[in-house]
């Protein structure tokens, strides 16, 4: 997505200086929403219990694997386990229980491995170029 919003940037007619300025700012805020987080969490606090317990279990997996962070750590995990080829389709060594939602690279790393991320990426690619 990065790729393609950047190359319609840089084709577009609009002068660089603009387009730098607005991805400087938009790192900046992303930059001190994290800095904000990270030392005042307490501020955080209007946004809810379920929404403040995603970020953090985004953050860190290891610590919140029991809880908010259990789908993305068993993702790491089953990412990390299953080799060059993978582990064959419909075999389950690691389930995911909403794989289906927006974990579908990880089930595309367990059936098919390292080969098989890499070719989907490709594909990704060679899609983006074309279009």
């Amino acid at each position: 997505i990065l790729f393609s919003i950047g190359s319609m940037l840089m084709t577009s007619p609009i002068q660089r200086k603009w387009i730098v300025s607005a991805f400087g700012i938009i790192i900046l805020v992303f930059l001190s929403i994290l800095l904000i987080y990270h030392f005042m969490p307490e501020l955080f606090s209007q946004l809810g219990g379920y929404r403040l317990k995603r970020i953090s279990g985004w953050l860190n997996p290891e610590a919140t694997m029991k809880n908010e962070g259990y789908q993305l750590y068993t993702s790491l995990l089953m990412l990390g386990s299953c080799g060059y080829f993978g582990c064959g389709i419909k075999k389950r060594i690691i389930s995911i229980p909403e794989a289906h939602t927006d974990f579908i690279f990880t089930v595309i790393a367990q059936n098919f491995g390292l080969l098989g991320t890499i070719s989907a990426l490709v594909l990704c690619v060679l899609l983006d170029f074309h279009l």
